[in-house]
C-alpha cells in the first residue's frame, strides 16, 4: 500500500532531523523509555523498554523483536543543535508518540513547558529557518520572489 509522505517525511528528505533527537533535548524534555510501547506480543511481563540495551544486538528483548520504537528517540550526537529548541516543530514527536496506553513518552523537563500531544501538520517558523540555513541560496531567491509578488499584488 502506498502512503503519501507527510510534511515531516519531506523535511527529513530535505535534511532536517527530528527535534526530539537533538543532543540538548534533556534541557527541555525528558524521554521516558519505560513508557514506550514494546510493539510486540511476547514481551516478558516483568520488563519494559527501559530494560533494553539498544547498543547490544544480542539483548534478549531486541532478539524477541520488541522495543524497536526506541530508535525513534535515540539522540543524534552530530546534529546541529544550534538555535532554540522548537516544541512546535513538525519534526518533534507528540508527548504520547509510541507510548503505552494512557502514558507519555515525552514529558517537560522544565516547569511551564507544554509538549503537544501530536505534532502539527505544517512547519514552524523555526523549521523554515532551518531549511533556509541548509539551502541559503534558493531561500534567498524564494524570499526575493515572494517580496516581488507581494509588491505586485499591492500595486494592482
Amino acid at each position: 500500500m502506498f502512503r503519501r509522505p507527510d510534511c515531516a517525511d519531506s523535511l527529513l528528505a530535505l535534511g532536517l532531523l527530528h527535534e526530539h533527537q537533538r543532543p540538548d533535548r534533556a534541557q527541555t524534555v525528558r524521554f521516558l523509555s519505560e513508557n514506550v510501547d514494546p510493539g510486540c506480543s511476547n514481551m516478558p511481563k516483568d520488563k519494559t523498554c527501559a530494560n533494553v540495551n539498544q547498543t547490544n544486538i544480542n539483548d534478549p528483548i531486541i532478539k524477541l523483536g520488541c522495543c524497536q520504537y526506541l530508535n525513534n528517540f535515540r539522540l543524534v550526537q552530530n546534529e546541529d543543535a544550534s538555535g532554540k529548541y522548537d516544541l512546535q516543530s513538525v519534526m518533534h514527536y507528540g508527548s504520547r508518540s509510541f507510548a503505552l496506553p494512557k502514558k507519555f513518552t515525552l514529558v517537560p523537563a522544565v516547569n511551564g513547558t507544554q509538549i503537544p500531544e501530536s505534532h502539527p501538520g505544517v512547519p514552524s517558523t523555526l523549521d523554515l529557518e532551518r531549511i533556509c540555513k541548509i539551502y541559503s541560496e534558493p531561500c534567498d531567491k524564494w524570499k526575493k520572489s515572494c517580496k516581488k509578488e507581494n509588491k505586485r499584488e499591492i500595486e494592482s
